[in-house]
């Protein structure tokens, strides 16, 4: 039912007034919505409201109270107008099943959790730009095919990362998983790419275990007490991985085994025939050496 029925269909200058007609009145004037003075109203059914629509100047607080649900049906859409805010404060969830778009001149402040759910993807249309003034972290694999900014601190990438385009960081990057560069990695301003820091092995005595690929770029061993026997730890290897590898110690050998077959003597000790660093490479399934340091610290 739109409306109230009618208490009389006609009006008719001098006729009774009956006391059902004013009872009827009545009961629909107390069922009627007090524009004025606000109240609670419990309808059995739902309000429908078209035509031009409704404008409504809130000047305090609209509430969808507990279970209840603002839905807007196909075809719909909500329209935030310049200068308009949407907020979800702490605590409070926004669940997107569709698409979400962010058009040219819009900002979206985001204080808490983005969360993609499992199939989601976040998409940058060609020619937009990502820029990260803050700490990022993925943990997923990402994909940047129109460049990558990250203005903040501290970007984390822990699975597969590709970069298509201009990639550009004022704060540290991390890589924990491979990334593929098809285009320029430049730090800014008086940035630099760095590898991981060098494992340093001040003394040992016997066999040296658990360094490889998955761990470092370079180790260096100072002070050795015997002859020792480094062996690489080959773990998460993969090709393209490079090491170099140092002895600094004037007094005794240190032995590379990588594994793979390739066996290599090192030694800081002005002795033909012997080399104090090597740079090895993985490649096609095996390591391979690319170059040896002699002691004299002349390269061949």
């Amino acid at each position: 039912m739109s409306h109230f029925n009618l208490t009389r269909s006609t009006w008719v200058v001098g006729t009774a007034l009956l006391a059902g007609e004013l009872a009827s009145l009545d009961a629909k004037t107390f069922a009627a919505i007090n524009g004025d003075s606000g109240g609670s109203w419990a309808p059995s059914s739902v309000i429908t409201i078209g035509g031009a629509g409704v404008t409504s100047k809130f000047v305090g607080v609209s509430t969808v109270e507990s279970a209840g649900q603002l839905s807007f049906l196909s075809g719909t859409s909500a329209l935030f107008q310049s200068g308009a805010t949407l907020q979800a404060n702490a605590g409070s969830t926004m669940s997107f099943a569709g698409q979400f778009y962010l058009t040219a001149g819009s900002n979206t402040d985001v204080f808490g959790d983005i969360a993609l759910r499992s199939t989601g993807t976040l998409t940058t249309a060609a020619g937009s730009a990502l820029t990260v003034n803050g700490n990022a972290t993925f943990n997923t694999s990402t994909a940047f095919t129109n460049g990558f900014t990250a203005s903040g601190f501290a970007s984390t990438f822990n699975s597969t990362a590709v970069f298509l385009g201009l990639t550009e960081s004022a704060g540290n990057t991390q890589f924990v998983s491979p990334a593929t560069l098809s285009s320029t990695l430049r730090g800014a301003s008086a940035g630099r790419v760095l590898k991981r820091p060098t494992t340093v092995i001040s003394s040992a005595g016997s066999n040296i275990t658990g360094y490889g690929p998955a761990n470092t770029d370079v180790i260096l061993v100072r002070g050795l007490t015997a002859e020792v026997l480094l062996l690489i730890d080959n773990a998460g290897v993969q090709n393209d991985d490079e090491l170099e590898i140092i002895n600094k110690s004037t007094a005794n050998f240190l032995g590379v085994d990588t594994g793979t077959g390739l066996a290599i003597h090192l030694k800081n000790k002005n002795e033909n025939g012997n080399n104090r660093s090597c740079r090895i490479k993985y490649i096609s399934g095996s390591w391979e050496l690319l170059s040896t340091m002699p002691a004299d610290g002349n390269p061949y």
